[in-house]
């Protein structure tokens, strides 16, 4: 399997293409997926995971500086 980076290995074109000009394109979220990460590449699972992590740093960061308003 070589990586197609983004997308699940190894890559099925018709799942993931479609070039019907009629169909409406719709980005792509792992919340809408809801695939096994188990599926994926290895750089697709470290950037999700890098995401989620700099997230909840932003959501940790975000409250502490509420606080220090109240």
């Amino acid at each position: 399997n070589t990586c197609k980076c983004g997308l699940e290995c190894p890559i099925q074109v018709e799942k993931f293409f479609n070039f019907d000009p009629e169909v409406e394109s719709q980005p792509w979220t792992a919340s809408s997926n809801g695939e096994n990460l188990g599926n994926l590449c290895n750089h697709r699972r470290e950037i999700l995971a890098l995401a989620a992590f700099h997230s909840s740093q932003a959501e940790t960061m975000l409250k502490s500086q509420i606080k220090a308003w109240k």
